[in-house]
């Protein structure tokens, strides 16, 4: 039998009554449980129940069975052939509306059928072998009380394409847990925009150059706010303070690197998230520059914010934690304090988007110390916490402080396996699966069930946490088809067994899986790897046949083999392409508003004397892939793509020569199709005398300044000027800006987003015209 992991995703289901709906069943003498509306098996010899492979059942057949017999057995039964193992053993997805107990009993029951089992979703087996890993209580206590993180680790050890930012007293990026030490990674974020420094260990050699724009010179490795350099490890004088040390390490200490501790989520080899290091004042932090490494971790990238630290209130402080909240998607993490206090928790955890976390003892009870209240969100373990220190060392401290990134690391875990997650949607699956210990009062407030006074919404459990996250709720909305092909071969095939169309297929979904393929299976067949994926997703030229029926296809992602979407009806399918359809043809190209010449035809260059026309071509049956391309005395290009007969091509440059406009208009997947038309119009005579500059010809209207890089201005210049429209071209012809200037006599027009080069600004009014040109810089 293949075996596979897939992520779980989460099924609501109404509560029925119990007379109705059964809770346990027993198949093949083994147990089942519906737990959170999912199956799950429970096995004598492992504590933990195996949640099943929804819809899926695996089978063997008879040894005598027939592949007729098979596929007849298959088509009876409706089911879905997934894959066969070199033992013979089956896999096979059964339809929605189909109970999996009742149809493996029924397949049972046929004499083809040999074996069959319900498979699960498993676990890995994952211990540490840091050295220290024993000290840390917190991860791995005998008794249970732990925060779970070795079910954790069997889901995920981290991703490093997530980012922690650690804003503190500074983080000893040298330390060998931490950064390189003996290994050949680190879990040091290193920012790409910037040069590597020549010496990784010494901060004053880099390149001296701000390479990636931001306003900080050399910020490889961090920053240090408080002293305004790149040393994020210690003051200018060379002071430090373990405390951001030790905050680091909790979250993304190398794990499993025969050294010191293991982070919360410091992964395998390299697969740890990475730790931003921002120091925000050695020896206390200040708030002063706090906001500026808020807005510093969001812009870099950071997904989450570790603080565990207090200052005073402050309205900057506030819109930068709204900023990186509400735009940048960070969840912020702060320490609740260590007060005593019942009253609340101290600043800026006390704000309604950061995620205020208390202490707890090795017994589930509240630290003493720990701050705690209405506002507090949720505990970790916050006693005898061991982690990295200073100078490669490794020690114990308590505080709320060293709570806080234990959460920290747990949302880097979520984030690794569901990087869609929002702030919002993180601070909910932390609500929902924090464990409610200490025999609390979880329900002091009626409009807030689940809340203690003393531990938030209880303490956080790291694997539910992560179970929660990886599992998402995995959708696909709906297949559409667009640019149906009339057929390939230009209708007339050569073999009839492929009369083949192409077609665009609009996969929409919610919630994608983070690995895998995104499959299309049916009438076409498409995979796309999912890594990167958004939604709407387009499979472009999909070959199917053409039959003239409706288009059938069905999308699944390899990974959550549930989230899948059949669509009997997706469109068309053209008939059979055995009749060719209608001949492409040019029939005309005409000229139409032939500018006297540009600038009031005195050119500074007579190289460049030239005037703007537009050029109409008329056609018929255009094939539906390329360009339109117009070529001769001007030369323009457009996608066929929703192009329809006839098309202009407006303000086209030609040459004022004042001959015949010879043109010749082509399809470029059809070359076949063409017309040249050699006396489409009639040029302008050469466009005046020579010499004077652009600017003094000007006598409708005054455009500066000129050249430009950002904004012009267009001044009318005589009072009669009253409904002037205002066009842009480029060289191409092509249309950049068309502006009416009604009742106004100047207007000021963006060109920022424009690339440098030449361009032509146009003003037509009441039958009269000037054209100007415009260089931007």
């Amino acid at each position: 039998m293949s075996k596979r992991f897939y992520h779980l995703f989460t099924i609501f289901i109404f509560l029925l009554p119990l007379a109705v709906f059964s809770q346990t069943k027993q198949f093949q003498e083994v147990n089942y449980k519906m737990i959170d509306g999912k199956w799950h098996m429970f096995s004598d010899s492992d504590s933990r129940s195996f949640p099943i492979v929804d819809k899926t059942i695996s089978l063997k057949f008879d040894s005598t069975i027939s592949e007729n017999e098979k596929a007849n057995f298959e088509v009876e039964h409706n089911l879905i052939f997934v894959r066969k193992a070199l033992t013979g053993w089956h896999d096979y997805k059964i339809s929605e509306n189909r109970e999996v107990f009742t149809t493996a009993e029924q397949l049972l029951n046929s004499s083809l059928v040999a074996k069959l089992e319900i498979p699960t979703i498993g676990y890995y087996t994952l211990t540490p072998n840091d050295t220290d890993y024993n000290n840390q209580w917190y991860l791995n206590q005998a008794n249970g009380i732990n925060v779970n993180i070795e079910n954790a680790w069997d889901i995920t050890t981290g991703n490093n394409s997530v980012t922690v930012a650690v804003l503190d007293s500074g983080t000893d990026w040298f330390h060998q847990d931490l950064g390189l030490g003996t290994d050949s990674y680190e879990n040091i974020y290193l920012n790409p925009g910037e040069d590597a420094w020549s010496n990784p260990a010494d901060p004053t050699t880099g390149n001296g150059i701000d390479d990636d724009g931001n306003g900080l010179i050399d910020d490889w490795k961090g920053w240090n706010f408080d002293d305004n350099y790149n040393d994020a490890r210690q003051g200018l004088g060379g002071n430090t303070f373990f405390h951001g040390t030790h905050v680091a390490g909790i979250v993304s200490a190398k794990t499993n690197n025969n050294e010191g501790v293991a982070g919360v989520a410091g992964g395998f080899n390299n697969e740890g998230v990475k730790i931003l290091t921002c120091a925000v004042g050695i020896s206390g932090p200040n708030g002063a520059i706090l906001d500026d490494a808020i807005l510093y971790a969001a812009e870099i990238g950071a997904r989450v914010i570790q603080l565990s630290l207090s200052v005073g209130s402050s309205s900057a402080i506030d819109d930068a934690i709204d900023m990186a909240h509400d735009v940048f998607g960070v969840v912020v993490i702060n320490a609740s304090g260590n007060g005593s206090s019942s009253s609340g928790v101290s600043y800026p955890a006390s704000h309604d988007k950061v995620l205020a976390v208390g202490a707890t003892t090795q017994t589930d009870s509240r630290a003493n110390f720990s701050n705690h209240g209405a506002n507090l969100f949720i505990a970790a373990p916050g006693v005898g916490i061991w982690s990295t220190q200073l100078n490669s060392q490794y020690g114990s401290s308590d505080g709320t402080s060293f709570a806080a990134p234990i959460v920290s690391g747990v949302v880097g875990l979520m984030l690794s396996v569901n990087p869609g997650l929002t702030p919002v949607e993180v601070k909910q699956i932390l609500q929902d699966t924090a464990q409610k210990v200490g025999g609390y009062n979880y329900n002091w407030n009626g409009s807030d069930p689940g809340h203690s006074r003393e531990l938030g919404y209880g303490r956080v459990d790291a694997f539910l946490a992560v179970q929660a996250a990886s599992s998402g709720s995995c959708t696909i909305n709906n297949i559409t088809t667009t640019n149906i092909s009339p057929c390939d071969n230009n209708g007339t095939p050569t073999d009839p067994t492929d009369d083949n169309f192409s077609v665009d297929v609009v996969v929409s979904f919610t919630d994608a899986p983070t690995t895998g393929t995104l499959d299309l299976t049916g009438d076409g067949t498409a995979s796309v790897p999912v890594s990167g994926l958004t939604s709407p997703h387009t499979f472009i030229g999909v070959i199917m046949s053409a039959d003239g029926g409706p288009i059938n296809v069905t999308a699944t992602f390899s990974d959550d083999a549930t989230c899948t979407f059949t669509n009997t009806n997706a469109g068309t399918a053209p008939a059979s392409c055995s009749t060719p359809p209608p001949s492409c043809t040019v029939t005309n190209i005409t000229t139409a508003n032939i500018s006297p010449c540009d600038n009031n035809g005195t050119p500074t260059d007579p190289t460049d004397d030239n005037f703007s026309v537009d050029v109409i071509v008329t056609f018929a049956n255009a094939p539906t892939t390329g360009t339109l391309d117009l070529t001769g005395d001007g030369t323009a290009s457009i996608p066929v793509s929703g192009l329809t007969s006839p098309h202009t091509f407006t303000g086209i440059i030609m040459s004022a020569d004042g001959g015949p406009i010879n043109l010749t208009a082509t399809f470029s997947d059809e070359t076949s199709c063409t017309f040249t038309n050699t006396n489409a119009g009639t040029a302008p005579t050469s466009c005046g005398t020579l010499g004077v500059n652009d600017t003094q010809l000007s006598n409708l209207f005054t455009l500066s300044p000129n050249p430009a890089s950002t904004r012009i201005s267009i001044t009318l210049n005589q009072a009669d000027l009253s409904n002037s429209r205002i066009t842009m071209y480029n060289l191409l012809g092509q249309k950049l800006r068309d502006i009416t200037m009604k009742n106004v006599s100047d207007i000021t027009v963006d060109i920022e987003n424009l690339s440098s080069g030449l361009y032509y600004i146009r003003l037509e009014d009441n039958g009269i015209s000037e054209t100007q040109k415009l260089l931007i810089k």
